[in-house]
């Protein structure tokens, strides 16, 4: 599935992951697994501010207790990090920033799950801009 999130992001899920109903942001979760996907997008209200993906996912990171030299700037400017939590949750961060907005994409499980982990990473890898012709047409 496609889901366009906001005017300037759009992400591709497979069927086994499903929409939780009532977030204000764009939660996926799977039947019987403890993980989650979240997706949050933010806008900069000066229209001239450059977003600096590295520096959001450095930010993020360092909330939850990990080092920010874990996070890895990405071709196309984005970034990503994964690292284990203080409390032991697993994390995997992917930031995709385009002029004064910026997509935040995190996965989390209470535990090690390699196919759960493998199948988010495609997910957030799958995280991008909005094409041109996508813009130009409603959600």
């Amino acid at each position: 599935m496609r889901k366009f999130l906001g005017e300037s992001f759009a992400i591709t899920y497979p069927p086994d992951w499903r929409e939780d109903a009532g977030e204000e942001d764009l939660t996926l979760v799977r039947e019987g697994v403890p993980a989650a996907i979240t997706i949050s997008t933010y806008r900069h209200s000066d229209r001239n501010f450059q977003v600096d993906a590295l520096r959001q996912c450095e930010l993020f990171v360092t909330q939850k207790g990990a080092s920010p030299k874990i996070a890895t700037q990405t071709r196309g400017g984005g970034a990503e990090a994964s690292f284990t939590d203080q409390a032991g949750c697993h994390w995997i961060v992917r930031i995709v920033a385009t002029k004064n907005w910026f997509a935040l994409a995190t996965y989390n499980s209470d535990r090690k799950d390699e196919v759960g982990e493998s199948q988010a990473r495609e997910i957030l890898a799958s995280l991008q801009h909005r094409t041109p012709h996508e813009r130009s047409h409603r959600d």
